[in-house]
């Protein structure tokens, strides 16, 4: 899966990857490696120290809808606090995204300029960073779900959805 630093010290991701739907039990072992080019780890690699995702979705309660894309649950997202090194968190070197809720940025139609990064395993074996651009809209039959297209594929998900990038 791919994430994005929200803060210094802290990224969010998609619930999917850090926690199976209804299963009340996370997954171990959380990487966060910003920049990353094939081999090449720019910044350092990560570790998570704490993970936390909507109670809905961890206890299978959450609202979801079947679709094209397979399931979509309206809380599909997880936060990791990572763990310090050497008393430094990634944010001091690189900054940060950001975040907004509640459809921040979007038209009173609810569209949206969306630029995703992320890491899909369909294009450099999800070694290298691509970029997506296209009209997203949310779709109240997908869960409050925002639509768009691309070629973000698995290893994509939990990647940033830049609103209006410009």
């Amino acid at each position: 899966c791919s994430a994005s630093l929200i803060k210094r010290g802290v990224i969010v991701t998609a619930a999917h990857c850090v926690a199976r739907y209804g299963a009340r039990r996370f997954y171990t072992n959380f990487q966060f490696v910003p920049a990353k080019y094939n081999a090449l780890a720019p910044y350092g690699t990560w570790t998570g120290a704490a993970v936390a995702v909507m109670t809905a979705y961890f206890n299978g309660t959450d609202v979801c809808a079947a679709g094209a894309v397979g399931v979509v649950c309206r809380n599909d997202v997880a936060v990791i606090r990572l763990t310090p090194q050497s008393g430094r968190f990634p944010g001091t070197s690189t900054g940060w995204l950001g975040y907004g809720w509640n459809g921040f940025g979007f038209t009173p139609n609810n569209l949206a300029l969306i630029n995703q990064l992320g890491y899909p395993v369909s294009h450099d074996s999800g070694n290298i960073m691509q970029r997506t651009d296209s009209q997203g809209f949310v779709s109240s039959s997908l869960a409050g779900n925002t639509v768009w297209g691309g070629r973000q594929t698995g290893g994509s998900s939990g990647g940033p959805e830049v609103v209006n990038l410009g």
